[in-house]
């Protein structure tokens, strides 16, 4: 599985996850990754968005994002997915 992480002023990271992506995975990938890259672009202000994967909803998930101090959009049930990653990936995937 792949996930990018973006901002305003670019591409910020991308990596590549062995296996299925479960609650423990996604926390070592916000605190190894994504923390230090937005708050050192960002400090404390800025607005995360996640979509309502299982996994992004695990209360495991919720505490570590409260306690490193991420304010999450809340982002509603049965929404259209707004992030074309997954669309660019799977026009590239179809293709090769």
């Amino acid at each position: 599985m792949h996930l990018a992480y973006g901002s305003l002023n670019g591409f910020l990271s991308h990596r590549v996850i062995e296996g299925n992506l479960n609650t423990d995975k996604y926390i070592e990938l916000l605190r190894v990754t994504a923390v230090p890259i937005i708050k050192l672009n960002y400090g404390n202000d800025f607005l995360f968005q996640e979509d309502n994967s299982p996994v992004h909803k695990d209360g495991k998930v919720q505490y570590f994002m409260k306690s490193a101090g991420f304010k999450v959009m809340t982002w509603p049930p049965k929404s259209p997915d707004l992030n074309i990653a997954e669309d660019v990936w799977k026009i590239l995937s179809d293709d090769v």
